[in-house]
């Protein structure tokens, strides 16, 4: 079930956190704001999407903020616009503020088929990115689309991503990072979009076949957390210091619903995991490490590994 969640740039002491909303046979983008200061939540449905006929779940969702806006990003069904023998056509498209393509909808790499696999981060250069699978010519591609206030362009490159893999994305020194799951195995990788690099993510060896993945920084940016189901079915995460991955440690031991995704949020000195259990939404509250324990995951940790 779909998920994603941002810090408010209105309100520092809230996330927002977006979900899909069924009314009838009919998909809406939904969306709680959820405290993150002891608080109480409000839940706002019908986020302008009633319309647009938003793909069924278990299409993901992501949300970024760039260009001064919040945005939201998933799969919409675009009433045919090109020939096809389908009645619509499953885009990648900005859910919100307004609800509008990435692409134009005969431009084949907005199409991602039948995957629904979506990530999207933003850097401070006023450019956003957008990321998604697509099978051409056998092989399943990561494609990534880059957003600015002049053009929108994409690349697909076959990173040997699984076809059931998971997306997470988020700006590190000014270059966008897609994670994802290898087709090799259960191991996790991440590609440098403009450094055109994959590497793979050595203490995640656990992770889940198909797991939803989450990323995010610490507030002060000193630490990136890499959030995953492992194969013991609970959630888990590892992080990156100095160069280094720690060692898995659990984060989450809660139930969660076998097709949960998984958001964060920082604030202050916790991170906020959200994920789904028996339908509902589950807001859960991690400590961000301390010195101690930073010092001992640099000892055990790996550095990243080039992918062969």
């Amino acid at each position: 079930m779909a998920l994603a969640a941002i810090l408010s740039p209105i309100d520092t002491s809230e996330a927002w956190v977006y979900y899909y909303e069924k009314i009838e046979d009919t998909y809406s983008l939904a969306l709680l704001q959820s405290s993150v200061s002891g608080g109480r939540d409000q839940e706002f449905k019908n986020r302008n999407t009633i319309g647009s006929r938003v793909k069924p779940p278990p299409s993901d969702l992501a949300v970024t903020s760039f260009l001064g806006l919040v945005r939201a990003f998933g799969i919409a069904q675009i009433p045919k616009a090109v020939k096809s023998t389908d009645p619509a056509i499953a885009v990648i498209s900005q859910l919100s503020p307004v609800v509008n393509p990435i692409d134009k909808v005969s431009a084949a790499n907005v199409q991602p088929g039948d995957y629904s696999a979506v990530a999207a981060c933003g850097s401070t250069t006023n450019t956003g990115y957008v990321s998604l699978l697509k099978e051409i010519g056998g092989t399943v591609n990561l494609v990534n689309y880059t957003i600015n206030k002049l053009s929108v362009t994409s690349k697909a490159v076959d990173v040997t991503v699984a076809a059931y893999s998971k997306l997470a994305s988020i700006v590190v020194g000014g270059k966008p990072w897609v994670f994802f799951q290898n087709k090799a195995g259960q191991y996790l990788y991440y590609h440098n979009i403009l450094a055109g690099e994959t590497s793979r993510i050595p203490t995640t060896g656990m992770a889940e076949t198909g797991t939803h993945l989450a990323v995010t920084f610490s507030p002060d940016n000193s630490i990136l957390f890499l959030y995953y189901r492992n194969q013991t079915g609970i959630v888990a995460r590892t992080w990156l210091h100095n160069g280094k991955w720690s060692p898995e440690e659990a984060a989450v031991e809660d139930a969660m619903d076998d097709d949960s995704a998984i958001a964060l949020v920082a604030h202050e000195k916790n991170i906020h995991v959200y994920f789904w259990n028996d339908g509902q939404i589950v807001h859960d509250v991690n400590d961000l490490p301390d010195e101690s324990q930073l010092s001992v995951s640099h000892v055990a940790g790996f550095h990243a590994e080039p992918a062969e």
